[in-house]
């Protein structure tokens, strides 16, 4: 065989493999039965005055299995839901297996995609789709993720008490704690974003009259939400 013909030969086998792989990459997952049927949002609880609440999405079947995402955006409500009813009309018939060509698809429709309120819609749909398979599936979702990396999740009380005197919040602290909880999260410095020395001092007496209330074992989070301008 001559030189030139060796170096073809080679160069034709070379790109054969690489296209078999390429073919492999590319090819799509296996498709389900289940075809979405519809799409609901679903509130905490009514709006409150100031605007946000905490947005939940059911993704139903039409094999009447559901999966849950969520799409919370403090005081964007409004975006966030009416993003979600324009992809609604996308969604409507896909199957929920294919949640990469999904979220492929519903990210390039949107002509300057990006943004919190586009992504949060995008991960509440996103969310649903993962508890949707798991379920069609029989595992729990972590499963298709690998597997777990823990047996337990510390579970944290929140909401729990806001805007009060230090006394209120060692009061509420202490009965919280009682009920078994052995993690607090707060906010003590609610208000405007531009902090006065006031706040500061009234936000760090809470933290302190929590941590009295409930003692060195129990675990406290402080939500700061940007109020601190240092």
């Amino acid at each position: 065989m001559s030189r030139r013909s060796f170096l073809t030969s080679a160069s034709a086998a070379t790109t054969a493999a690489l296209v078999g792989i390429r073919e492999t990459e590319v090819a799509p997952s296996k498709s389900s039965d289940l075809k979405i049927r519809d799409l609901k949002i679903v509130l905490s609880a009514p709006l409150r005055p100031e605007g946000w609440n905490w947005i939940f999405l059911k993704i139903e079947t039409d094999a009447g299995i559901h999966g849950w995402g969520e799409a919370s955006l403090r005081e964007k409500d409004a975006g966030v839901i009416a993003k979600i009813e324009t992809f609604k009309k996308f969604l409507i018939g896909q199957d929920p297996f294919q949640l990469e060509h999904i979220w492929t698809s519903l990210d390039r429709r949107v002509t300057w995609t990006g943004g919190p309120v586009i992504m949060s819609a995008i991960s509440a749909i996103d969310l649903a789709l993962w508890d949707t398979k798991g379920k069609a599936l029989g595992v729990p979702v972590y499963e298709l993720f690998g597997g777990k990396v823990r047996d337990k999740v510390k579970l944290y009380a929140n909401g729990w008490y806001n805007g009060g005197t230090p006394e209120a919040y060692y009061k509420e602290a202490k009965k919280t704690a009682e009920k078994g909880y052995k993690f607090l999260k707060l906010y003590p410095f609610g208000g405007p974003q531009i902090i006065t020395p006031e706040r500061m001092q009234l936000g760090v007496d809470r933290v302190a009259a929590v941590r009295e209330a409930v003692g060195p074992n129990v675990e406290i989070g402080v939500d700061i939400r940007n109020a601190l301008n240092i």
